[in-house]
């Protein structure tokens, strides 16, 4: 929090709030709110989607209708894209921006602000 503060009072002073252009100087709080957005999912399954045809995904059969979700969870959470997931640490983002390992390249939801962005159901926002 006193970091935020810090960066917020040299980016735009201490009697000014930030504005929208002010963003890209407060990378420290881009990086605490990608970290909050990855650890406190508000719906840790997203929402629903409907398979539209058959497919196999790792020899599992996902038939056309059925209903299956992301798990928003795990995304932020899995050890294979992500060190240290014991504690709040907003670093991972500003060391990589996807809050990624350093090293890993297969990560299949390496996308800013991921837990926005799911098939029709994409946040307009």
């Amino acid at each position: 929090q006193n970091n935020i503060q810090m960066e917020i009072d040299s980016a735009v002073g201490a009697d000014c709030a930030p504005t929208f252009n002010d963003i890209p100087k407060l990378k420290y709080m881009l990086a605490f709110l990608e970290e909050c957005n990855c650890l406190t999912a508000i719906g840790p399954l997203g929402l629903s989607h409907e398979m539209t045809k058959d497919e196999v995904i790792d020899g599992y059969l996902y038939p056309k209708g059925a209903a299956v979700f992301m798990n928003i969870w795990d995304m932020g959470h899995n050890e294979r894209y992500f060190d240290k997931l014991e504690g709040f640490i907003p670093d991972h983002f500003l060391e990589n921006p996807h809050g990624i390992k350093n090293g890993v390249t297969d990560d299949p939801a390496c996308h800013l602000n991921m837990l926005f962005r799911a098939g029709k159901h994409v946040c307009p926002g």
